[in-house]
């Protein structure tokens, strides 16, 4: 069962699956039938909301998914792109516990996540058993270590415990109508647009930074100069991610990871060069032959108007959701400095 709560309002609709016996469930072609049903419909009831507009953050449905409709829509958002929600309840979920949360949000095709973890529920184990791509996240949590995704211990929950009416009131709702982030995360590789990038660069060094760093001592003498970073971002645009308010466009933090070779890295480890110094050929693409690189945090800094949402940027932005360590490649961080 699918409850789609339509942009915190008192719409709601239901993805009925029909009768679904353990024979369909135990079949590969059947299920994946049902993700393009669920796609289908959902498609037709956000055209069919005037108050659902996918591209504003406030205006997404959220939606409740129980045990295999947990697998269905989870499928269906890896699959689908444009499938996007604002949070997401699971309860009695059979997906696995190593789900690619990670994608979904750096894709921005979801906000927050809360999973109801029964731990008297054995289906999530069954499951595993004999159906492929599931797995015992609706009963041992998510492998998740940020409250993007919160899982909710209940050591007395079954399967469908969750959905007692008295839990959905209490629990249920004030997480739907808690209002949504107004930032987000924009990887560098998404901004193809040079003049773009130069501006937000712009922003970061001559508005964050300085509020952020501005009043100590010593970083007049690592400063970055205007146009620096621009020769690096020609290398890798990926050192880069930004937090972006949604609204205005206009940039309320980020992060620079940059990944670098061994003679450069050593240097700035033994403190003979700094951040100023780094040249763009000593910058490395994230995606290569090498297997092992060393990552240099540079910095991370968040304007101070939107510090209260900083939980936003750390929960959503972990190293997983980063496109230099996308699980897809053969990289790993060797060693990591913070300064």
């Amino acid at each position: 069962m699918f409850d789609s709560v339509i942009s915190r309002s008192s719409a709601v609709d239901s993805f009925d699956y029909g009768r679904y016996g353990l024979i369909r469930f135990l079949m590969p072609p059947f299920n994946k039938r049902m993700v393009d049903r669920f796609y289908d419909w959902y498609g037709n009831l956000v055209r069919s909301s005037p108050r659902v507009n996918l591209d504003r953050f406030d205006k997404r449905p959220s939606i409740a998914a129980h045990s295999l409709g947990s697998w269905i829509v989870g499928n269906a958002m890896l699959k689908f792109k444009d499938i996007r929600f604002d949070k997401i309840i699971l309860a009695g979920s059979i997906l696995p516990r190593d789900f690619d949360w990670s994608l979904l949000f750096a894709r921005d095709q979801v906000l927050s996540v809360r999973n109801e973890c029964g731990q008297k529920d054995p289906w999530p184990k069954w499951g595993r058993r004999f159906v492929a791509h599931t797995g015992t996240g609706g009963s041992e949590g998510f492998e998740w270590f940020t409250s993007a995704v919160e899982n909710v211990y209940s050591e007395w929950f079954g399967h469908s415990d969750p959905l007692m009416r008295t839990h959905i009131e209490q629990e249920w709702l004030p997480f739907l109508l808690r209002a949504p982030s107004p930032l987000a995360i924009v990887h560098g590789r998404d901004i193809h647009d040079g003049t773009e990038f130069a501006k937000i660069l712009d922003h970061t060094g001559e508005i964050i930074d300085d509020e952020a760093f501005g009043e100590l001592p010593n970083y007049p003498d690592v400063q970055i100069p205007r146009g620096l970073s621009l020769t690096w971002i020609k290398v890798n645009p990926d050192i880069y991610t930004f937090l972006i308010d949604r609204e205005s466009g206009v940039p309320a933090g980020y992060i620079n990871a940059m990944p670098l070779e061994e003679g450069m890295y050593a240097e700035i480890r033994n403190g003979k060069v700094r951040d100023n110094q780094i040249s763009a050929d000593a910058i490395l693409p994230y995606i290569g032959r090498q297997k092992t690189i060393r990552v240099y945090m540079m910095s991370i800094a968040i304007a101070e108007k939107y510090r209260r949402w900083e939980r936003v940027f750390f929960s959503s932005l972990t190293f997983s959701s980063l496109p230099g360590f996308s699980t897809h490649l053969c990289t790993t961080v060797n060693t990591m400095a913070f300064v």
